[in-house]
């Protein structure tokens, strides 16, 4: 069966803008740290000195380069803050009614709903499927000084941000006769880890969630700038799973999978995306939904983004012929990569390429959040981006060692720069299916940070993992 085609038009000037006689992108398409090139892949904002504002009276943040004008009708300026020009939210704050801005220092006005104008903590999760390609996900080293593995790698700007974490569980409850047991989820035959992962109730077969997902408690609290924003890029599956949010009664919330009808709907402008087949232009569709997703964060009209990445495509642009399950299935399973004394690399390092490039995407997202000005801060200091997946070793499809990176600085109050790693490596072969700490702990833990004393069923959320958030 061949996949829809996504039709999405847009002017070419939505895609790049010059400014002062150059290309200038949050980050280049190949992958580069330096801020400069075509951003051809990754669709980047460009621009600089003020740019046109995110709305008529909001100026964009300064660029690297000096000139430059926002993307779209309506203008998103400049990407960087790092030059001068910067920007300024209007007395309205984020959060609070936008008015008249002008180019100046990078500052956010008084009326946000935090202290000093912020808002709340802003939660972005960032979900890719079928899990990751180990051992080439793993960091080496401990705690506070670790290297990131070649999958992470492209991260490594941001390392001071991020807490990755190995050894998680998406635990789901079973019924074996005897009792209840935890175990990982199963993606494959019972088909039930995508409806655990954010949920941390159990998952029966077939039917709806038993719990609402972690955006949902998040974005529908008393307080919430807004409702929650849910974007796909591209689809689950021939069938077209919804994905992995779900509603207070459990009912399934599919994302959103056109940009510019988010865009239009939200901003009243295009967004940056092209028109053709899912699989040529899969990369700049993600890129258009990154742009959404933080356009929308700066607006102040939500707090809260589940960004999904479809699985049903195959990554021409990767020079990979096979969809993404199909490639997850290339990969060592957990015995042989977890643990193995020395663990060899994947047999073919194609489902490690796009696992990298993911790592790439999720660079561009915090890069987008690093230069929007929160008061004398930035988006990033103000979020908790979670890149997350549902299962652990792709060929696996279990939930037992799903990869989680954790990012930003939570509004101060993340324990960031540091690698959580809850099994020793090697792993002992009789501990791969041993249920140590659950997702359920981890969100229960991050749930603090909006006020919520705990997440999750309390047959799966057993230890909230403290250790995520400063004492």
């Amino acid at each position: 069966m061949r996949r829809r085609a996504l039709t999405v038009l847009v002017p070419l000037a939505g895609l790049l803008v010059v400014g002062s006689g150059a290309c200038v992108g949050a980050l280049p398409a190949n992958g580069d740290d330096a801020g400069t090139g075509t951003g051809a892949a990754d669709g980047a904002i460009a621009g600089a000195g003020g740019g046109a504002g995110l709305t008529a009276g909001q100026s964009g943040a300064a660029g690297r380069a000096s000139g430059g004008s926002g993307v779209g009708p309506q203008g998103f300026g400049g990407a960087s803050g790092r030059a001068t020009g910067g920007a300024v939210v209007g007395s309205g704050g984020i959060g609070g009614a936008p008015k008249t801005g002008v180019g100046g220092s990078a500052a956010a006005g008084s009326g946000g709903s935090g202290p000093g104008g912020v808002g709340p903590v802003r939660l972005v999760i960032f979900y890719t499927r079928w899990g990751t390609s180990y051992p080439e996900w793993l960091p080496t080293g401990a705690d506070r000084n670790f290297t990131l593995g070649p999958i992470l790698a492209p991260l490594a700007p941001f390392q001071h941000y991020l807490i990755p974490v190995d050894g998680l569980t998406n635990a789901n409850v079973y019924t074996d006769g005897s009792g209840v047991v935890l175990r990982g989820a199963n993606a494959n035959d019972m088909g039930d880890a995508m409806v655990s992962l954010l949920t941390a109730a159990p998952a029966p077969i077939g039917g709806p969630a038993s719990g609402p997902s972690f955006d949902t408690v998040i974005g529908t609290r008393p307080g919430a700038l807004g409702p929650p924003l849910r974007l796909a890029v591209g689809q689950f599956g021939f069938d077209d799973n919804p994905g992995i949010c779900f509603d207070a009664k459990g009912v399934a919330l599919r994302g959103e999978g056109d940009p510019n009808a988010v865009a239009m709907r939200l901003f009243g402008h295009t967004a940056r995306s092209p028109t053709g087949d899912i699989d040529s232009d899969y990369p700049l569709l993600g890129a258009a939904q990154i742009g959404n997703a933080a356009e929308a964060l700066a607006r102040g009209l939500t707090d809260t983004v589940v960004l999904m990445w479809g699985d049903h495509v195959d990554p021409k642009w990767l020079g990979l012929s096979q969809d993404v399950h199909t490639l997850s299935h290339l990969t060592s399973g957990a015995y042989t990569a977890l643990s193995a004394p020395m663990p060899p690399s994947s047999p073919t390092g194609q489902f490690q390429t796009l696992q990298t490039w993911y790592a790439t995407q999720f660079r561009n997202l915090l890069q987008e959040l690093s230069v929007i000005p929160v008061g004398a801060t930035s988006l990033l200091d103000q979020s908790v981006v979670i890149w997350i997946s549902e299962s652990g070793t792709g060929s696996d499809h279990q939930g037992y060692f799903i990869p989680v990176v954790i990012a930003g600085g939570g509004g101060g109050r993340l324990d960031i720069w540091k690698y959580i790693d809850l099994e020793t490596h090697p792993v002992p072969a009789s501990d791969l299916q041993v249920v140590t700490r659950t997702q359920g702990d981890l969100f229960a833990a991050l749930a603090r940070l909006w006020g919520i004393p705990t997440f999750g069923d309390p047959a799966i959320t057993r230890q909230p993992m403290l250790e995520l958030l400063k004492p």
